[in-house]
């Protein structure tokens, strides 16, 4: 059996983080597809065949009674697929939702960490009582004026801070007993302005993690300069003995 190699602790964070995008493009791409597959039986694309059958089912076993009923087979598949479809994109796209909003907080959150000083050696959330891991809260990141790409990393965060924060107005509002018809409109509007989060949180991710490598040159040069002491260190007390 292959052995994991051990890595400094920047390099594992660096995986970590990587990793986190790889499981979101995983449900990204599964998610498209899903999207592409129900396409493929909208009823208003296809065609449907007008040919029926005759059905019958016997009410009462033993007894005479029966029900007759006259079904379209072609119209049943595509109804039948198209609700299985659709429960299948809406499944991925939860999915693909949870797992960006890791790959965005999860980079934030090595960034933060790293600008502390601390070297830790994976990305680490909290799960809750039924064992899902949970997004962090924190999605803001500071520090990087001098990150050539600062404005970038920015953007995407306005990107997606508006449309989660739409989405939380949104639920609020649903949550009421009773809304006027302003607060229905604004409703509405709120849950228009919140499509997108998953595909803003894994753009986000993006810039996140490529704002990763930048907080970790500096302990990347450290752990290079405190190597290179160490080697001649020891080559000094080879030559000294």
């Amino acid at each position: 059996m292959s052995r994991r190699r051990t890595l400094p602790w920047f390099d594992s964070l660096t995986e970590s983080v990587y990793a986190l995008g790889e499981a979101a493009r995983e449900y990204r791409h599964a998610y498209r597809a899903a999207v592409l597959v129900k396409e493929t039986v909208d009823l208003d694309r296809r065609r449907l065949h007008d040919g029926q059958i005759d059905t019958v089912r016997t009410l009462y076993p033993g007894e005479p009674h029966t029900h007759h009923s006259v079904q379209s087979p072609h119209d049943h598949a595509v109804y039948r697929l198209g609700d299985l479809h659709l429960q299948r994109e809406l499944d991925l796209h939860r999915l693909y939702e949870h797992a960006a909003l890791l790959y965005a907080s999860g980079a934030v959150w090595a960034i933060r960490e790293v600008q502390t000083g601390a070297q830790p050696p994976r990305v680490a959330f909290e799960r809750d009582k039924d064992d899902v891991v949970l997004p962090r809260a924190r999605l803001n990141i500071t520090g990087l004026e001098r990150y050539s790409d600062a404005g970038k990393v920015a953007a995407a965060y306005r990107a997606l801070a508006m449309r989660l924060d739409a989405g939380e107005h949104a639920e609020s509002l649903a949550q009421e007993s009773y809304l006027a018809d302003h607060e229905a409109s604004e409703m509405h509007d709120a849950l228009d302005a919140s499509q997108g989060i998953a595909d803003a949180a894994f753009l986000y991710g993006l810039q996140a993690e490529r704002a990763v490598h930048y907080v970790l040159l500096e302990p990347k040069r450290e752990h290079a300069r405190q190597e290179a002491l160490q080697r001649a260190t020891e080559q000094a007390g080879e030559t000294g003995a």
